[in-house]
């Protein structure tokens, strides 16, 4: 139960239908741009490496990376895999 709402997080996948209301696409007086409203996020951007380990598998071995996130706190470092590190800043190889 979600605290305090005294509803399920689960539904029956059956309760959901097609919305067939009506829709107004111009502007009406008091209305709430929506996506306005809604936080953007920010581009991920690396700070800077911390550790380097290498993962085995039977797959195979895929070296991983401790990254420390511009803007975010200590607690939010995180491991990624050397093809997302690429995506995001490849001079950091």
């Amino acid at each position: 139960m979600l605290e305090g709402l005294d509803i399920s997080p689960i539904f029956n996948v059956f309760d959901v239908y097609a919305f067939h209301g009506e829709i107004c696409h111009g502007e009406v007086e008091g209305q709430v741009n929506w996506k306005e409203q809604h936080p953007k996020k920010k581009k991920e951007h690396i700070m800077q490496i911390l550790d380097q380990k290498v993962i085995t598998t039977r797959h195979g071995q895929y070296p991983k990376y401790l990254v420390l996130w511009e803007g975010l706190y200590v607690v939010e470092n995180s491991w990624i895999l050397e093809g997302d590190l690429k995506k995001l800043d490849s001079k950091k190889l």
